[in-house]
């Protein structure tokens, strides 16, 4: 069974976060983790390590704006993935925020992309467990990405709102580009 542990109650976990952030996701994705880790004291954010029993097999990085939960990020040891870990976390948090709109965002799928297929497969992987696409994409750093929600529609000025308020006005223009939509 999985538990979330929440860093701001263990913070013996953070190398560990570190780790699997640095590991998982490409320099060009990732918000530096300095920030990740102050942002998640407040209020609004939340940083979890995933526990199989005591074993730590993942991440997720939620960040709460009004009704809105943004699953910022997700991810998994490599020797605990294809094991349910992925479905069992989003079912967790779709349970621990019942009745908030959740978004999250992958890459685009883009044929002309070295990683189509692991796009292809990570949109089914999303939709397979109730993920609709949002309607809209994002340029973050360079790389687009395509917006995913479980419940109602989220419009893309909420998430505008949403990340201005969370990584404040300044690093939201650095990150975030307009989109082609």
């Amino acid at each position: 069974m999985l538990e979330f542990r929440n860093m701001k109650e263990d913070k013996n976990m953070v190398k560990y976060l570190k780790r699997l952030y640095v590991n998982a996701f490409p320099r060009a994705e990732r918000v530096p983790f300095f920030m990740l880790l102050r942002r998640a004291l407040r209020e609004n954010a939340d940083f979890y390590g995933i526990y199989n029993d005591e074993e730590f097999v993942g991440l997720t990085y939620t960040v709460k704006y009004m009704d809105i939960i943004y699953v910022f990020y997700l991810a998994f040891e490599p020797e605990s993935r294809g094991k349910g870990f992925g479905s069992a976390a989003l079912d967790e948090i779709k349970s621990r925020f019942d009745g908030y709109r959740i978004i999250l965002n992958i890459e685009k799928p883009d044929a002309n992309s070295s990683n189509n297929e692991e796009r292809i497969r990570r949109r089914s992987f999303y939709e397979k467990n109730g993920f609709k696409r949002a309607g809209f994409t994002t340029i973050e750093k360079g790389v687009e990405f395509e917006m995913l929600r479980f419940g109602d529609k989220v419009a893309r000025c909420e998430f505008d709102a949403l990340l201005r308020d969370f990584l404040g006005r300044i690093y939201t223009g650095a990150y975030i580009k307009p989109d082609k939509n």
